[in-house]
């Protein structure tokens, strides 16, 4: 959206659904297909909650930092990651055609999670 703002022509449509147009706050946890990929991990770490919005998961994940124990740390690392997933996988989709597979995408944070812990 702040190229657009910029007059930069981009394409407009989330390349990872097709059904919206791509902004900040719809690529992050907005996408039904990024909302399934934070829900699995958390899901995979014994957490149970409903996605909210971008804004709403940085509240609840700065609250979990603030914790002293393994498993906030392990879920901050993990938020971390799929921020960052999200963010490969959409430049790989728009730039070199690739595909979004949350399968693969939470088989490399997992074993990512694995190996670090």
């Amino acid at each position: 959206d702040k190229l657009i703002k910029l007059g930069i022509q981009v394409p407009l449509d989330c390349v990872l659904c097709a059904s919206t147009m791509e902004i900040f706050d719809h690529l992050y946890f907005g996408c039904p297909n990024t909302s399934i990929l934070w829900d699995r991990i958390l899901r995979w770490l014994g957490i149970t909650r409903k996605i909210g919005s971008w804004k709403d998961e940085l509240v609840w994940i700065s609250s979990i930092a603030k914790r002293k124990n393994g498993k906030a740390g392990i879920t901050t690392a993990a938020f971390a990651m799929v921020v960052y997933c999200i963010w490969c996988e959409r430049n790989s989709i728009r730039f070199n055609k690739g595909r979004y597979m949350v399968d693969e995408i939470c088989k490399e944070i997992a074993i990512h999670m694995h190996i670090q812990g």
